[in-house]
């Protein structure tokens, strides 16, 4: 009985951690700002959309950025911003992909919003990392957008201030 307890209880953990096609499924039958909320309530402290969908987004895989992409209708300015922040992180991993979701129509989703590093790093070398990586990265992107993307992030960093954690 126990060992069937053991056995039981992974699939209970991971049970709510939804697939891109399902999430994809879920704006198409609920629309967006429903499935962001859903996706961000809290069961038990556990919300899905900080331990699940924004990790999975800042890895930058086709399939999520999809993803950030379809909900971006149905975020508000907490979950937004949460948004920017996974796309800013998934530009090293997948620079071109991550332009690819980028459209000056959509107000979150613009080069100029996602390119500027809108993400929160714990650490002034996490900070530096990621500069470093996304710049080396988007410096390869040849189209127009990687160009304007670079532009972007190289004058943030000629703007950025001192780090400072608690800003």
């Amino acid at each position: 009985m126990i060992a069937l307890l053991f056995l039981c209880a992974p699939m209970v953990l991971f049970a709510k951690n939804h697939t891109p096609a399902q999430i994809i499924q879920m704006i198409n039958d609920k629309g967006a700002r429903r499935v962001v909320a859903e996706l961000y309530a809290n069961d038990s402290d556990e919300s899905e959309w900080w331990n699940h969908v924004i990790p999975e987004i800042s890895k930058g895989t086709q399939a999520w950025l999809a993803v950030a992409s379809a909900l971006e209708p149905g975020v508000d300015a907490s979950t937004a911003e949460d948004l920017k922040a996974a796309l800013s992180n998934a530009i090293p991993h997948n620079p071109s992909g991550v332009l690819a979701i980028l459209n000056d129509e959509k107000p979150l989703l613009t080069i100029e919003q996602v390119c500027a590093f809108a993400n929160f790093p714990e650490t002034e070398a996490e900070s530096n990392k990621l500069y470093v990586e996304s710049i080396r990265e988007m410096f390869k992107v040849k189209s127009p957008k990687g160009k304007r993307c670079l532009a972007v992030m190289i004058a943030t960093v000629e703007n950025s201030v001192p780090f400072d954690k608690d800003i």
